[in-house]
């Protein structure tokens, strides 16, 4: 049915009003306005009821009107609107209606979880006084979520997570499919932070993982099963996960849209996907931004400085460190947590020992407060590297320990191979070859068998190390060249059986090999970029003058002459042998020591 509507001019409506103020009495003119309102409602005329309700002082009227509409606004992602009605409303009413407690907890939390997380728990309160299973549920999700995007104390989790099982001793149905995936979500993010050892937890996943398969409204909250995935260090299931929240997120509400965002990063970085991790960084702040939603800005930022500082570009995480300093100040204990490791690995790399007893310090009261026990892992990685750092490995190998402990409490395989990588590390360092081999092997093992290729604290360089140990000791060959080439590493000095992609033979022999296969000439042997191979080779490989190779390659031709036929050249044997493997800068050719592997060029 079309309703239709027409306005008065403002100066005519302004006499109207002035009219019935003289002729009605106020009880009469509130009866008006009640009627008024009904009728709006009626037609979906949302905001101008909602402005009678109020100048008639309807609160009841007004509350229904909220309630019945206010899932569908939250849809429109109009928060902050519904928020402001609620919030007219007469506080003495409020605080007493649990159902517009509830909501205005909903409005809240993508903003401020802080104050969501004490709403939620109000509302909770008042739901439990009345019996109202369904809003026990509902509240106590949405404290659930509020205590991990407040991001400060997850130890309470504990009360929150006993008053869910206590409802499901009670009476284990939910009222609809929407309460079953948001119960769902919640306590699986409530036991990955905090329980991971939880007796039940298993079958929770499972429940969560048929909902994603059965229910598309799951997308919002079950994609917190990927949290509890990679803390795990179950990647194979992490990663088939993301791919099917990525697929339902496009009907996904903003604020949800920017937390698989940032696990997705979070992934990435784990997996060595930088490039993919720092992309995922920037269309989570564009979502926030195009939102104003920016609980989890600082999240996303520490994400990228994580996959810089695994790039060993300490450049690229000072940038973001600079854009995380304004945020830090209201930050939770779990950012501030995230930034004190990212600013001790940073430390690390910057070879500034004297700061690191600082860091952990701060580190230690931070993940006694927090309650996580992913991050009181971490820090213990993060304490081995330090003490290792500072010749204290006593104390580095207690740390070590505590990892273990933490890893086996947790069921996570990934803290497992990290604390294998640095008790690898450690020992090789001190020279203990036969302990440090043996945690090498688990390590690389482990990181084949789960696919795992990152950990917090360690250096380019030191997995440049550890890598042409695996190789010269046959450690999981494979595998270690996989880790080469997804991480970019390069050894110290050259090491033939490094895989370069590119390996060049000139000692009694003149080979190309790429990529594991000898280069093949189909047709004219193409001799000029060759002989300017051979010529750089010959000059040292390194930062070899334009002139002098051109003087070698065409004595008789003029600059200009000379200079095109540079050009030409190199192009030519870029195509031959690879794009980057040969640089160009300032007048100077090189081999990409990335690439290029030369027998003749090997320092004894």
């Amino acid at each position: 049915k079309h309703i239709q509507s027409y306005q008065y001019h403002p100066l005519f409506r302004e006499f109207l009003l002035n009219l019935a103020n003289a002729i009605f009495s106020q009880t009469e003119l509130s009866a008006i306005q009640r009627n008024a309102a009904a009728l709006m409602a009626e037609s979906g005329q949302i905001e101008n009821a909602v402005l009678l309700f109020r100048d008639a002082g309807e609160w009841e009227g007004l509350t229904e009107l909220l309630l019945k509409n206010a899932k569908s606004l939250i849809q429109e992602g109009r928060n902050k609107t519904l928020e402001g009605w609620i919030t007219g409303i007469p506080k003495d009413i409020l605080e007493k209606t649990s159902w517009l407690l509830y909501w205005k907890g909903v409005c809240r939390m993508p903003f401020n979880p802080k104050d969501s997380l004490l709403v939620f728990s109000n509302a909770f309160n008042l739901f439990e006084n009345g019996h109202d299973r369904a809003g026990m549920l509902l509240s106590c999700s949405g404290v659930m979520e509020s205590i991990l995007y407040a991001m400060e104390d997850f130890s309470m989790f504990d009360r929150w997570i006993e008053r869910m099982e206590k409802l499901f001793k009670e009476d284990a149905s939910f009222q609809s499919m929407e309460i079953e995936v948001m119960v769902t979500g919640s306590m699986l993010i409530a036991l990955a932070l905090r329980q991971p050892y939880y007796p039940e937890i298993g079958s929770w996943i499972e429940h969560a993982e048929s909902l994603l398969l059965k229910y598309r409204g799951a997308k919002d909250r079950v994609y917190f099963l990927q949290f509890l995935y990679i803390y795990r260090g179950d990647f194979a299931r992490a990663k088939a996960g993301i791919k099917l929240l990525k697929e339902l997120s496009k009907e996904a509400l903003p604020f949800y849209k920017i937390s698989l965002k940032s696990t997705e990063a979070f992934y990435d970085w784990l997996t060595a996907s930088y490039d993919s991790c720092l992309k995922r960084v920037s269309e989570g702040l564009d979502i926030a931004e195009e939102h104003a939603i920016h609980v989890l800005d600082i999240h996303l930022l520490q994400h990228g400085i994580a996959a810089y500082l695994s790039m060993g570009d300490t450049a690229g995480a000072e940038r973001l460190f600079q854009k995380i300093r304004q945020y830090i100040g209201s930050a939770g204990l779990l950012d501030i947590t995230y930034h004190e490791i990212l600013s001790a690995w940073h430390s690390l790399l910057k070879k500034d020992a004297a700061s690191l007893p600082l860091h952990i310090e701060r580190l230690q009261k931070y993940v006694t407060n927090i309650g996580m026990f992913f991050a009181e892992g971490i820090f213990h990685i993060v304490a081995a590297q330090a003490s290792h750092e500072l010749h204290k490995d006593k104390q580095a190998s207690a740390h070590i320990a505590e990892t273990f402990r933490i890893s086996r409490k947790m069921n996570s395989r990934l803290m497992e191979f990290m604390a294998f990588l640095t008790e690898a590390q450690i020992a090789l360092d001190s020279r203990k070859k036969t302990q440090g081999l043996n945690a090498l092997q688990k390590a690389l093992s482990l990181g084949r068998e789960k696919d795992y290729w990152n950990c917090f604290m360690m250096r380019q360089d030191v997995m440049a190390i550890l890598c042409a140990i695996a190789l010269e000791n046959g450690i999981e060959t494979e595998y270690v060249e996989m880790l080469i080439r997804k991480r970019n590493l390069l050894p110290e000095k050259p090491v033939e059986n490094w895989p370069y992609p590119i390996k060049i033979y000139t000692l009694g022999r003149f080979e190309i090999w790429i990529d594991g296969k000898p280069l093949e000439f189909f047709g004219k042997v193409q001799k000029k970029p060759l002989e300017m191979l051979k010529a750089i080779i010959d000059m040292g490989g390194e930062d070899v003058p334009v002139e002098k190779i051109a003087d070698k390659l065409w004595p008789d031709a003029e600059g200009d002459m000379a200079h095109s036929s540079f050009e030409m050249t190199l192009s030519r044997l870029r195509k031959l042998i690879g794009s980057k493997s040969i640089e160009l800068k300032g007048g100077m050719a090189s081999l990409n020591p990335r690439m290029v592997w030369v027998d003749a060029l090997v320092k004894k």
